[in-house]
């Protein structure tokens, strides 16, 4: 009877070793497949978001690009004018000069 016993337990003890092991896969797979799952939507968004932030850094580089055209351009006329200011004032000091 006790030999009955024994192999009954160890029988019982290799089932629910092997249901325990199975059970663990299945946990291990569903956990893997999940964290997939996640990953892949966080990259789908990671890869969102750079493609926006690139976009809005080539929008705010091609603004600054602007402004800077812009500034540059009111320096070219700022000189120009200034050179006719300066031509305009030295004609008025040779008239002043030539009716004193």
């Amino acid at each position: 009877m006790n030999n009955v016993l024994s192999e009954f337990c160890q029988k019982m003890t290799e089932n629910f070793a092997a249901q325990l092991e199975k059970e663990r896969r299945h946990y291990q797979e569903d956990m893997d497949k999940r964290m997939e799952e996640r990953f892949s939507v966080f990259q789908k968004d990671w890869s969102d978001q750079k493609d926006e932030l690139l976009q809005r850094n080539e929008e705010a580089i091609n603004h600054l690009q602007e402004c800077v055209d812009k500034l540059h351009q009111s320096n070219l006329e700022y000189q120009h004018l200034r050179e006719k200011y300066e031509k305009l004032k030295n004609i008025a000091t040779r008239y002043t000069r030539q009716g004193e």
